[in-house]
C-alpha cells in the first residue's frame, strides 16, 4: 500500500491511477486536509491547459469504493487517453483547492489581511485582519518560503496541523488556514496563512497596559496561571511537548486572556520510542539557543527520552517568567541566573522550573496548584467568576457584596475588558443574583457613553424579562443610572414588553403553585 498518491502524466499513466482520484472529488476539503509532512513535487509532463499548476501538493493515498474501482478498471485505454488532458486539469485544480482550504488560493480567501504587528514568533508575521463577511476582527499569521520544501515551511505545516487539532481555553483558537503561491516580483513565494481569533503579541500588550507595582504582578500572575494550564494540558494530558515556551509564543486576546501558540516544534512525547522523526528533533533549530535547556543544547536525545514530558516546557516557563519581570527578551541562557527582578513569592518555583536536572523540574500542574504567587485578588476573583454556576446562593451573595470594593483595587482595563463581560454573561444566563446588577452598573459607569451602550445596556434590557423579582426590582431602583441611555423606541418596544412578560411569568407560576 503506497503511503502517497502518485500522479503519472505519461501515456496511459493517468488511467492507471484515475480510479483512486475520483472518490476524492466528492469529499469536502476538510475531509482530506493535508498533513504537515505533505510535500510538493513538479509534474513530470506539462499540460496543454493553461490552468494546470506546475506544482502539486500530494495527498495521502486513499482506497476507492468498490463500485468506483470497478468502473475505472473497465475504462478502455483509448478513452482514458482521450479524456486525460481535461480530467487531469480538473483533478489538479481540485487538489490545489483542497490544499488551499478556502477554494482557490487567496482569490477566495474570506479575510482581509491588514497591517503587521511589530513582533511575532520565529519567522512568522502576525497581521491584523478582518472577515470579509461581517468585518469581525481576526489575526492572520503568514509564513513564506522560496519553495514548498523550505524547512521553515515544513515546520509551519506541523504548526498548522497542531493548532487545528489541539483545543484548550488557554491555547490560541484556530479558525482557518490556507497555503498559496503569491507573486513576489518576478519570483513566486509559497506562503502559509493561519487565521485565528484576534490577538496581540504579549510584549506589545504589556507596553500598552503600562502596569506597575502590585497591579502588574497580579496581572502577570493571572497570565502565567493561564499559560501554565495550557502547558500542563499539553504535557500531562496529551503527552505533547511544546518545545519553545517564551514571551514570543504568548499572545493576548481582546479580553486580556493569555494564550499559547507557535506550535511548529510541538511533538509527541514517548519515552519508549526513538524520536528521530519527531518535530522536536527535525525543527529544534527553530528554538533560540538562549531558550534551550542543557540536554537540548547537547542534543542528548537519550536523556530527553528519560526525562518527564514536562522537562523542556518547564524550563520554557522559567524563561517566560524571566522575560516578563526583567522587561526584555532573554539574550543569553546565563541571564537566567539574574534573579533580582523575580518576585520573592515566585522565586522558589522559578528555581525549580530551571533545575539543571530534568527529572527534578517542577511539573506545571504543581505550579498551578501550589504557587504562592497565584494567591492574589485578581486571580481569585476571576477564578470565582469562571465557576459561578457551581457556587451556592450564600457564596454568590457574599462575593458580589465585596466585589465593588475589590474592583476599585484592580487594574481598570482588566476590570472592563475581562470581569465586566463575564459578569454580564452571568446575569443574562441566571447564574448571578440581584446584587451582581449593582456591580455591573458600577463597572459600567467607568465606560464612555458609547461603550456603555454596546457593552452594558443590551444586558440590562434583557434583564427586564427576568423571572427573578429581585432583579426586576433592582433594575427599577437603579434606573436613574441607565435610563437616559435607553432610546424611547427601545423602552416602548422592548423594555415595557419584557418587563410585563417577566411579571406575567411570575404571576402565572404563583397561580399554578397555589
Amino acid at each position: 500500500h503506497q503511503s502517497q498518491l502518485e500522479i503519472l502524466t505519461g501515456k496511459g499513466g493517468y488511467a492507471k491511477h484515475r480510479t483512486h482520484l475520483r472518490p476524492l472529488a466528492g469529499r469536502s476539503p476538510r475531509a482530506v486536509s493535508p498533513s504537515p509532512s505533505t510535500s510538493l513535487e513538479a509534474a513530470s509532463t506539462p499540460s496543454s491547459s493553461p490552468d494546470l499548476p506546475r506544482r502539486l501538493l500530494l495527498l495521502p493515498h486513499s482506497h476507492p469504493p468498490p463500485g468506483e474501482a470497478t468502473e475505472g478498471a473497465q475504462s478502455s485505454p483509448g478513452e482514458s487517453r482521450g479524456n486525460a488532458p481535461r480530467e487531469q486539469s480538473k483533478m489538479f485544480k481540485f487538489l490545489k483547492d483542497v490544499v488551499a482550504g478556502s477554494g482557490s488560493g487567496l482569490k477566495d480567501f474570506p479575510y482581509t489581511i491588514g497591517e503587521p504587528h511589530a513582533s511575532a514568533w520565529g519567522s512568522w508575521t502576525h497581521h491584523r485582519g478582518a472577515s470579509k463577511d461581517d468585518g469581525s476582527p481576526v489575526s492572520i499569521f503568514s509564513l513564506s518560503g522560496s519553495n514548498p520544501q523550505d524547512r521553515h515551511m515544513v515546520a509551519g505545516r506541523n504548526g498548522v496541523k497542531r493548532l487545528r487539532t489541539v483545543r484548550h481555553p488557554n491555547i490560541l483558537s484556530f479558525l482557518h488556514s490556507t497555503e498559496a503561491e503569491v507573486p513576489d516580483g518576478p519570483a513566486i513565494k509559497h506562503t502559509i496563512y493561519i487565521v485565528t481569533e484576534p490577538v496581540t503579541p504579549l510584549s506589545e500588550k504589556i507596553k500598552e497596559l503600562n502596569l506597575g507595582g502590585t497591579q502588574r504582578d497580579e496581572y502577570f500572575a493571572w497570565g502565567l496561571h493561564q499559560i501554565s494550564k495550557a502547558v500542563s494540558f499539553l504535557n500531562n494530558d496529551c503527552k505533547l511537548v511544546h518545545g519553545n515556551v517564551c514571551l514570543a509564543s504568548v499572545v493576548v486576546t481582546q479580553t486580556l486572556d493569555w494564550k499559547l501558540h507557535a506550535f511548529d516544534v510541538l511533538s509527541e512525547f514517548d519515552a519508549n520510542n526513538e524520536i528521530a522523526s519527531s518535530p522536536m528533533l527535525q525543527f529544534e533549530w527553530l528554538v533560540g539557543a538562549q531558550y534551550k535547556p542543557l540536554e537540548l543544547t547537547k542534543s542528548d536525545w537519550a536523556s530527553i527520552r528519560k526525562s518527564p514530558p514536562w522537562a523542556i516546557d518547564s524550563w520554557g516557563l522559567g524563561c517566560l517568567i524571566h522575560e516578563l519581570f526583567s522587561g526584555g527578551k532573554l539574550s543569553r541562557t546565563e541571564d537566567l541566573r539574574n534573579i533580582a527582578s523575580i518576585p520573592k513569592s515566585l522565586l522558589p518555583d522559578y528555581q525549580k522550573l530551571l533545575s539543571s536536572t530534568p527529572s527534578r523540574r517542577m511539573n506545571p500542574s504543581k505550579l498551578i496548584d501550589n504557587s504562592e504567587f497565584f494567591q492574589n485578588k485578581l486571580v481569585e476573583t476571576i477564578q470565582f467568576m469562571e465557576v459561578l454556576n457551581l457556587k451556592d446562593s450564600v457564596e454568590k451573595d457574599s462575593f458580589f457584596r465585596k466585589l465593588p470594593n475589590i474592583a476599585e483595587q484592580l487594574p481598570r482595563e482588566i476590570v472592563l475588558k475581562k470581569l465586566l463581560p463575564v459578569l454580564a454573561s452571568a446575569l443574562e444566563f441566571g447564574s448571578a443574583a440581584a446584587p451582581a446588577l449593582t456591580v455591573l452598573l458600577k463597572m459600567g459607569s467607568w465606560l464612555p457613553a458609547d461603550q456603555f451602550s454596546t457593552k452594558v445596556l443590551p444586558t440590562i434590557v434583557k434583564l427586564f424579562a427576568s423571572n427573578d423579582r429581585a432583579i426586576r426590582v433592582s433594575l427599577l431602583q437603579h434606573i436613574d443610572q441607565f435610563g437616559e441611555s435607553l432610546a424611547s423606541q427601545t423602552v416602548d418596544e422592548q423594555v415595557c414588553a419584557l418587563f410585563l412578560y417577566g411579571r406575567m411569568f411570575v404571576s402565572e407560576c404563583s397561580h399554578l403553585t397555589g
